[in-house]
């Protein structure tokens, strides 16, 4: 492949995209607050879920696109289905790593904890349902998930060509604790390795949010 005409041609593995329409969020100034408030709800529950069941790693500002009606696209989708960014060396050789998701739109991950404060705590969520947190799950999303619950993880990794069985299986119990028990407890459930945030963030729900996000 050569990337220039008449370059020299290069053996490796790309991806090919489109650029994203729009401004990343962390590129919107002072008109950020105003146009964060603007996106759509359905849009927010919509990445919420997505962001879980595939447990991204990386939904920070900079992969949160706004077109100029303000609705998301989320980019850079690479570490779905487990963080990169935690894989040392000896974690890869043991093959013990676990998804952990790390999103804007989820409480009590990484991006939610160090980001989700002023104008970005619109983004959570839990802003935009009822008080039991819960996702109300649209049909063929109900479907896909039970299509993960009711295959094995081995089924689900070589289905879907997934690096690890741990990350099959995580994804499978992920799916069957959405339609057992709820999405919030899913969540729970499935950081439950960081109990001690959960009893400081749980009951808590960002400053802003009010019952007019809902």
């Amino acid at each position: 492949m050569s990337v220039v005409e008449d370059g020299p041609f290069v053996r490796q593995e790309g991806i090919f995209a489109q650029t994203a329409p729009g401004q990343p969020l962390e590129k919107i100034g002072g008109e950020r607050r105003k146009r964060v408030r603007a996106i759509p709800r359905d849009q927010i529950l919509e990445a919420a879920l997505h962001d879980f069941l595939l447990c991204e790693g990386d939904r920070h500002m900079g992969n949160i696109y706004l077109d100029e009606d303000n609705n998301i696209m989320l980019i850079d989708n690479d570490r779905a289905m487990g963080n990169k960014a935690s894989m040392t060396r000896e974690i890869i050789k043991q093959q013990n790593v676990r998804c952990q998701p790390s999103s804007l739109f989820l409480p009590m991950t990484m991006e939610s904890n160090r980001l989700n404060h002023g104008d970005l705590a619109y983004l959570d969520y839990r802003c935009h349902v009822g008080e039991d947190k819960n996702l109300w799950l649209p049909p063929k999303t109900r479907q896909c998930l039970q299509m993960f619950s009711g295959m094995t993880a081995e089924q689900i990794q070589k289905k879907y060509d997934i690096l690890y069985p741990q990350w099959a299986e995580e994804l499978r119990t992920r799916a069957k604790d959405m339609l057992e028990h709820g999405f919030w407890q899913a969540l729970l459930n499935s950081l439950e390795h960081s109990k001690s945030e959960f009893h400081r963030l749980a009951g808590s729900r960002p400053p802003e949010s009010d019952d007019r996000f809902r």
